[in-house]
């Protein structure tokens, strides 16, 4: 059997992904020892029984899907591609299945009810069915080499000028319902037997019930593998469900990173770890960084989408949002191999635990920075760089990244100031010097450009410190305070770049020291 699913652009889909395969390793416990999963980095799960299916599983916000939408159509078209493939090539056919978080559209409720409990036999059966697939099949290809320039031709051909690719392609299907052969200059050949056969091998699973929230769906799943453990071992007591899921979930990391010798968990390592789960002790990254990540993830895209909305940002719209993405991806790809304790010594102020909130409106202010002076995603770094700063970004600089979970702090220039002080000196994170402090603030009040350098001397005197020395004094006196004010969404595009502007200048406030 072959089960797989796309490794979406996020952390919450490779988060999802992970626990997928998690899922389906545990749906095997009770097969062969030598039946394994294959999960491989961008692309697909595979799970290798005596069987062959295939899953592809899709999570997304929407409340309702229709059968145009791209995920389907996409999906429709992967499979397509998959079906031809063994067929050329002589291999057992697959069945496919297509699992998804989001509801069916009422107006599409039969047409797919229909289709998963029916095998066609003629085009008479079907002919709604196999337009649906020349449909999905020609949509993906005509946006594809080297089908691409066969359809800009034929858009000059047409009499009428449209504004979408879907217009356009309405009239292409139209034509090749006169000149079926014709379809051959917008995609592979197909052949309406082996058409029907397809329609017969796929089946789809769209989300039944009150709530289709991303969350919701991972602690489906999560309940669900601690189900399936339960009832394999009834002695295992939650907390053991959840060691062992980690554990998998690390040991399907494992197998990504060495991706030249990867052959996936089997049967067989599942039960090591259930045999053991007393003695799991986690290698790479804390489960926790990721489960933390994802439940604010999605509420933290939904804000930004929000404040570039309101701000009128729509050209800028998905270039931001993706660069945020991106930059959280990145993050999370250099914080793995870090502990918790480390990421919050790095970046939250005081003795607090480990925040993702604060982390990610750190990077979604960062966002604003990135976008617009157009600085490379693969260019930046997290941890381990000059001093004490967290962050570098390719012809901009070095800086680091501040924050903190105490509101007094955040609304108050001298309080944020004097608790940063006294966290690093007591973290003994002394500075190189001149290094550029970005500090996540919640208020219009905590300008930190503001701040006058004199009063280190104050704040140090005032909190009688034992770590402090001259140098020290002169390190501290060296840094450049800024803060994420200049870096929000807010107003309109202008207002949006003089204020970065002003984030790029060594004061950025006409009143600072």
């Amino acid at each position: 059997m072959t089960r797989s699913t796309d490794v979406p652009a996020s952390i919450a889909g490779y988060y999802f992904q992970i626990l997928l395969a998690c899922r389906e390793l545990v749906l095997l416990c009770n097969g062969n020892l030598s039946d394994k999963v294959i999960l491989e980095k961008g692309a697909d799960i595979k799970l290798v029984t005596g069987n062959n299916t295939c899953i592809e599983s899709k999570f997304y916000k929407d409340e309702y899907f229709t059968r145009n939408h791209k995920s389907v159509r996409h999906t429709i078209y992967n499979f397509y591609n998959d079906f031809k493939s063994n067929l050329t090539n002589g291999k057992p056919v697959s069945r496919y299945i297509y699992k998804t978080n989001v509801k069916i559209a009422e107006e599409d409720r039969l047409f797919f009810d229909k289709w998963n409990t029916t095998n066609f036999t003629t085009k008479t059966d079907c002919q709604e069915y196999i337009k649906f697939i020349r449909y999905c099949v020609v949509y993906e290809s005509v946006i594809r080499t080297p089908y691409k320039s066969n359809f800009e031709h034929f858009k000059k051909l047409t009499k009428r000028k449209f504004e979408t690719i879907t217009e356009y392609l309405d009239i292409l299907l139209l034509h090749l319902d006169t000149y079926p052969n014709d379809i051959g200059l917008y995609c592979d050949a197909m052949v309406e037997k082996d058409v029907i056969n397809f329609i017969n091998t796929v089946r789809f699973q769209f989300f039944v019930g009150s709530s289709n929230k991303k969350r919701t769906a991972i602690n489906n799943i999560k309940n669900e593998i601690n189900y399936i453990l339960t009832g394999y071992s009834p002695n295992l007591t939650i907390d053991d469900c959840n060691k062992i899921r980690h554990k998998i979930m690390e040991d399907f990391y494992d197998t990504i990173v060495d991706a030249n010798d990867n052959n996936g968990l089997s049967v067989k390592d599942l039960l090591f770890n259930i045999n053991n789960h007393h003695m799991i002790k986690q290698k790479h990254f804390d489960n926790t960084l990721i489960s933390m990540f994802c439940n604010v993830y999605e509420e933290k895209i939904d804000e930004l989408e929000t404040d570039l909305i309101q701000a009128e940002l729509m050209d800028d719209f998905d270039g931001i949002r993706s660069t945020f993405i991106q930059i959280v991806e990145k993050f999370f790809e250099c914080a793995k191999n870090i502990s918790l304790d480390v990421i919050s010594k790095t970046i939250i102020i005081g003795p607090y635990p480990y925040e993702p909130f604060i982390i990610l409106d750190l990077i979604k202010a960062l966002s604003v920075l990135v976008y617009y002076k157009k600085v490379e995603i693969d260019s930046i770094s997290f941890f381990y760089l000059n001093g004490i700063n967290n962050i570098s970004l390719k012809n901009i600089g070095e800086f680091c990244l501040k924050g903190t979970p105490n509101s007094r702090h955040t609304r108050n220039v001298n309080a944020l100031v004097t608790a940063f002080i006294e966290d690093i000196l007591k973290k003994a994170t002394i500075p190189d010097g001149n290094e550029k402090i970005v500090f996540n603030v919640d208020s219009r009040n905590c300008r930190l450009c503001m701040f006058k350098k004199e009063g280190i001397n104050d704040i140090l005197s005032n909190i009688g410190s034992c770590y402090t020395n001259r140098l020290t004094q002169e390190l501290l006196q060296s840094l450049d305070f800024k803060c994420t004010e200049c870096l929000k969404i807010e107003q309109n595009s202008t207002f949006v770049k003089d204020n970065l502007d002003k984030f790029m200048e060594d004061n950025c406030n006409d009143t600072s020291a």
